[in-house]
């Protein structure tokens, strides 16, 4: 049998999925305000109290003007103009959302999807790599920056993007992330990962910490989408499919597409939400005026006459 990895094929066998999982995985917010500031303050003991109480040590921490102590997943430090928070890891993924009630700014909103499987994959990194390289008609823009790591315990990663930039992307094998913690053997668990920064990290923010509220949205199931949506603007089609979402969130992925399926698959998964939710609402008329559109063919108007 056939199926996708990385968009190249991968011949007799199948993709059994255990689990997907998606978490945030990395949060910073800062605070001014003063009384949001001891809320923040007051939080941050409460999460240290919890994890001395499960045998984590504390350290001094400091940076870029702030400081405070680091204890796990945990960083909090103060300066003269207000409070900062970091969060990481399972941390991160447990207490995002008592942190994102507090932040008056988010510097930094990193989101992951673990995909665990049955059997070992343990190309899909490098395919996915090289498949960036030689694919001249791929979605990809020339001059994005990819580059590829493979550690000695058999671990590969595909870097996308600049670290220096809002968005920045990593597929790799989280069971090997590192040959000295290695907790898997190669190939079973894949780790999705985009970080943003800036402005899009406040932005996201704020659409999650609304999504949180409300209880028939699956909050999982929103960043399983958005992770998947950035990767495959990118060119990499993740192992796990649609499905786990209903496509809340909307965010400018900046991915330059140049073929026409890639074309046809943005508006998809980044147009077609919106424009579903505005003729929801009666505004089709509107809708297709600001797409340009003054007749809207069907299918049966597009059938070839001999």
């Amino acid at each position: 049998m056939s199926t996708d990895v990385g968009n190249l094929p991968v011949v007799a066998q199948d993709i059994v999925i255990d689990t997907v999982t998606s978490s945030v995985d990395y949060l910073t917010i800062t605070v001014s305000n003063p009384d949001k500031a001891v809320l923040l303050m007051q939080e941050a003991q409460r999460l240290k109290d919890d994890l001395t109480e499960c045998g984590w040590k504390v350290r001094k921490w400091g940076m870029q003007g702030y400081v405070g102590y680091s204890i796990a997943g945990l960083r909090w430090g103060m300066r003269t103009d207000g409070c900062i928070m970091m969060l990481s890891g399972q941390d991160a993924a447990i207490n995002w959302v008592p942190a994102l009630a507090l932040a008056q700014n988010v510097t930094r909103l990193d989101l992951a999807v673990t995909v665990a499987l049955a059997g070992p994959i343990t190309d899909v990194a490098k395919r996915a790599y090289a498949l960036m390289l030689t694919d001249p008609h791929g979605c990809p823009s020339k001059k994005r920056k990819y580059s590829y790591v493979e550690n000695s315990a058999g671990g590969q990663t595909v870097y996308i993007g600049s670290r220096a930039s809002d968005q920045f992307g990593r597929l790799y094998d989280k069971g090997c992330e590192s040959a000295k913690d290695a907790c898997a053997p190669p190939g079973l668990l894949w780790r999705y990962e985009v970080e943003f920064k800036s402005y899009r990290a406040k932005k996201l923010a704020r659409q999650m910490e609304k999504t949180a509220r409300e209880e028939s949205v699956s909050v999982s199931g929103e960043i399983a989408n958005l992770v998947r949506t950035w990767f495959i603007a990118r060119g990499i089609r993740p192992l796990y499919g649609a499905g786990y979402h209903r496509g809340e969130w909307v965010l400018e992925l900046e991915a330059r597409i140049t073929d026409d399926d890639c074309s046809l698959n943005w508006l998809t998964l980044q147009v077609r939400p919106t424009v579903d939710r505005l003729r929801d609402r009666g505004r089709s008329a509107e809708v297709f005026e600001a797409l340009g559109i003054t007749i809207v063919p069907t299918k049966a108007d597009v059938i070839d006459t001999p």
